[in-house]
């Protein structure tokens, strides 16, 4: 309880910080900032390319200090509205499949509409869904020239997993081993960077929750940091047999800058104390 107190209030804290410049988004009105919900893609990112064989999947957050009632997905502009999954929290995921399969390029944008009523401003985000042709054809590859050996590499933001507590955490009682991870991610931008945020869910076979995010604490050195205890995030019970947890970091840029992400991480198993 006393974590999901500090959590409300870190969101809180950084819902106003964010209102008092650009939004998470850097889109749409910011006028009545404090009060305006924000709305924003976590995949795909930009420009994702999806291939026939392979699933899309949305995965959205949405945060209000009035809490979410709504989202409205756009597709090249066939709009759909979906009720939110979690009408009380502050931060709500917002996750589903694309049904997309036709090959071509897709423009997705989405907003949020909390439950006093606000909307957020529009997010952005697009992909193309390859052809068959393309998913089979072998790249060519050619040598650099000189000159294309001698110009300097852009700097890019990037995000990292740089380290885990332990990849074995107990249910139960602490006899077993450790009760709780401590994920610990290094997120650099040439602009700085706004927000890191920790997205997780549990996961087992094919059946797996919505992913939920935490903002990470900054503990210096491009670092950031955030321990999660599964007897706490769970209740205290059990829904799963040998789950894993699975995570992401995402991290947000200052200014105009793209989000940056990791690859879902799936080294963390959890497993219930007996004793």
């Amino acid at each position: 309880m006393r974590t999901k107190k500090f959590f409300i209030g870190i969101l809180i804290l950084v819902i106003g910080i964010s209102g008092c410049g650009s939004n998470i988004t850097d889109l749409g009105d910011s006028s009545a900032a404090g009060n305006t919900p924000r709305a924003w893609f976590d995949a795909p990112l930009p420009r994702t390319v999806i291939f026939p064989t392979s699933p899309c999947q949305i995965v959205a957050h949405a945060a209000s200090i009035n809490g979410i009632a709504l989202f409205e997905l756009t597709i090249n502009g066939a709009a759909s509205s979906f009720p939110s999954p979690d009408t009380q929290n502050l931060l709500v995921t917002l996750s589903r499949a694309c049904d997309l399969s036709q090959p071509g390029d897709y423009r997705l944008l989405l907003r949020a509409q909390d439950n006093a009523g606000n909307w957020s401003g529009f997010a952005e985000t697009s992909l193309t869904i390859a052809t068959e042709e393309t998913a089979n054809s072998t790249p060519t590859t050619t040598e650099p020239t000189a000159s294309e050996t001698a110009s300097p590499t852009p700097i890019t933001g990037r995000v990292s997993i740089e380290r885990i507590s332990t990849n074995q955490v107990y249910l139960g009682r602490a006899v077993c081993g450790p009760l709780e991870v401590t994920i610990t991610a290094r997120a650099i931008a040439p602009a700085g960077i706004k927000i890191v945020m920790l997205f997780y869910r549990f996961q087992t076979g094919n059946t797996s929750t919505e992913f939920t995010g935490f903002v990470m604490n900054s503990i210096g050195s491009d670092l950031y940091a955030l321990s999660l205890n599964p007897n706490t995030l769970l209740g205290g019970s059990v829904p799963f047999n040998h789950p894993t947890l699975e995570y992401q970091v995402v991290a947000q840029q200052n200014g105009e800058g793209p989000k940056l992400s990791t690859p879902v991480m799936s080294d963390i198993a959890i497993t219930t104390c007996l004793r």
